[in-house]
């Protein structure tokens, strides 16, 4: 009987409880490897009731009655997207599925000319890096703007032999406002 999962017994897909009439002695492929995915889930094969057998193995059918149990546990996609920058998970995923209740931390880093702007999704504000607990399917979004660039010239305006007079005049070229 498979917990949250398939289980194929000689390649018949069952879900839930079933009852099989084997002889005592017969020889059946249990197999659990096969993950099943679906809208952000991820059911993924962790044990045996019998111990120490792999996700496929064969069975020999005992004399009496023997139930045998998969288990399985629950990941969730955790989706990172991002223009203009990138963002990394620590622990990172090969896939993007975590096991749930997970603590991921976020860390954003900008491409050359952009700066990070805050997240959106399952996180939000400008801080990085920030954690998120995946408890379900979530996104998480960086928002990376092209860096405001402040152009400063200097003319001379007048001089003496201990002080010099500027004029300066600052400008932003960028789209977005220079701070300071």
């Amino acid at each position: 009987q498979p917990a949250n999962g398939v289980i194929y017994v000689d390649n018949y897909a069952c879900i839930g409880t079933t009852k099989f009439t084997w002889l005592f002695g017969a020889t059946h492929t249990l197999d659990a490897s096969k993950t099943e995915d679906g809208g952000g889930t991820h059911h993924a094969f962790s044990s045996w009731s019998i111990a120490g057998q792999p996700a496929k193995f064969s069975f020999t059918v005992p004399n009496g009655d023997t139930t045998v149990t998969g288990n399985f546990k629950m990941s969730y996609l955790l989706s990172l997207n991002a223009v203009n920058g990138t963002l990394a998970a620590s622990p990172s995923s090969a896939d993007g599925y975590y096991a749930a209740n997970t603590p991921v931390t976020i860390t954003a880093h900008p491409a050359a000319g952009y700066y990070f702007a805050g997240f959106t999704g399952a996180l939000s504000a400008v801080t990085s890096p920030q954690s998120v607990t995946v408890t379900g399917p979530l996104t998480v979004a960086g928002v990376f703007n092209t860096a405001p660039q402040l152009n400063v010239r200097a003319t001379v305006i007048g001089r003496s032999s201990s002080a010099l007079r500027l004029n300066l005049t600052l400008g932003n070229t960028g789209p977005d406002t220079a701070a300071g």
